[in-house]
């Protein structure tokens, strides 16, 4: 299925979480298909590598606020996206107050004072992801 992601297991070389990101047809009349993987951390480097191997390929249904959010984080992460989600002055950077004169900036911080992390901004919304399931080993 177009844009489902998997998970590959069992795999010397590609066990982890990849998307189908392309779907062809293989052959005259054969139901074979080639499948276009990408990795899902987005990063292209990781693609795969070719192997032979005996393992498991799992279908995974990963809820679309998921994916939504995990956009909303990359934007955050990486603020020469597009978009920089805004929390502060200065979109992606944590930055919640700056000056010019004699410049200084404040940065946001968790609870203890410490610049707070994409995972301390995003620690709310990600809670509800937080179930462990042991079904597919990577």
């Amino acid at each position: 299925m177009l844009n489902q992601f998997i998970a590959v297991t069992g795999s010397k070389l590609n066990n982890g979480i990849y998307l189908i990101a392309e779907i062809t047809p293989e052959g005259d009349g054969d139901i074979k298909y080639f499948y276009t993987l990408e990795p899902a951390n987005g990063i292209e480097d990781d693609n795969m590598s070719d192997e032979t191997f005996t393992g498991i390929i799992y279908g995974l249904a990963v809820p679309k606020d998921f994916i939504a959010l995990v956009g909303e984080i990359s934007k955050t992460v990486n603020p020469s996206a597009e978009e920089g989600l805004s929390f502060g002055p200065t979109p992606g950077t944590g930055i919640v107050s700056e000056r010019f004169g004699n410049y200084n900036y404040t940065l946001a911080t968790d609870k203890n004072g410490v610049p707070a992390t994409w995972q301390d901004i995003f620690r709310n919304k990600l809670n509800k992801f937080r179930k462990m399931f042991n079904e597919v080993k990577i």
